[in-house]
């Protein structure tokens, strides 16, 4: 059973089939008030000095310092936005403790990950797909069912970035993966494609020698459809990604799928010819 390597390998193609689209976080005129904030790193926070003119709890001639905490809250109105209750605590001992509700894009952080999860990708090895007969030590054969599987990794991930929101310091745990979504073989009259639905489907869509993922019934030999070396065969996969965040306080939220894809592939010459029975006296 033979092994087919690519002659004319398409590296991998960043294709945007669906663009994920820069969604603004809804930011109340309270934050805008305090454009002096800062994300302090060493007590984990937003840090916001107080001054003259107002502001959350309006502190007036005695502004006082306050912090940030977060509270995780769900999603907004959008289904992409994350909702967080921001606690402003002052820390002069006067002034009360202020709230409001604020709405974060996560996109960046999931195409943070998906670049993670892209790099993998590429990092795998050229596309193998073997056939039986495998045209190496037995030729195809017209009338002979031929089998067709896949052999390399169909399953990136799951690969962890930590992601920090630029405007309110929020810090979140975001994870990416991706799997062979449809394995299309192209068997050079036609097409046979298969399809994973979701990750844990994708671990087994290539199939194995004794467990082919696809098959074909040549009925011309590859020298009487003009193919004088052989059938051009080739196997192309759509990679799919999903990503998952985890804000700061809670457990993972669910899987959603991203727009992005990835294609490779790879194809090699497969020879087909036809037996004939002859009698012998």
């Amino acid at each position: 059973m033979g092994r087919f390597k690519s002659r004319a390998h398409q590296r991998l193609i960043i294709t945007a089939i669906l663009a994920i689209g820069l969604v603004f976080g809804l930011v109340t005129p309270a934050l805008a008030d305090h454009e002096e904030c800062y994300y302090d790193p060493a007590v984990g926070a937003l840090v916001c000095p107080g001054h003259d003119g107002g502001g959350p709890g309006d502190p007036g001639d005695d502004p006082g310092h306050y912090y940030t905490e977060w509270q995780f809250l769900g999603t907004c109105d959008w289904a992409d936005l994350l909702q967080f209750r921001r606690y402003m605590i002052y820390t002069d001992g006067v002034t009360p403790t202020e709230t409001e509700d604020i709405c974060i894009n996560p996109n960046p952080g999931t195409d943070e990950v998906w670049d993670a999860v892209a790099e993998a990708i590429a990092a795998l090895a050229d596309p193998v797909w073997s056939a039986n007969p495998d045209g190496t030590t037995s030729t195809g054969l017209t009338g002979l069912e031929t089998w067709l599987w896949y052999q390399n990794p169909t399953q990136v991930g799951p690969i962890g970035v930590i992601w920090t929101d630029p405007v309110t310091g929020i810090t979140s745990a975001v994870e990416g993966r991706g799997w062979v979504g449809t394995l299309t073989w192209g068997v050079g009259e036609g097409e046979n494609a298969v399809s994973a639905g979701s990750f844990d489907a994708g671990a087994s869509i290539g199939g194995s020698e004794a467990q082919p993922a696809a098959t074909h019934v040549y009925n011309t030999t590859s020298t009487a459809a003009g193919f004088g070396e052989g059938y051009p065969v080739s196997v192309t996969l759509l990679w799919l990604g999903e990503t998952r965040i985890r804000p700061p306080g809670t457990g993972w939220l669910s899987w959603t799928p991203i727009g992005n894809t990835l294609t490779d592939t790879a194809t090699d010459l497969y020879e087909v010819v036809e037996v004939r029975s002859s009698l012998s006296g």
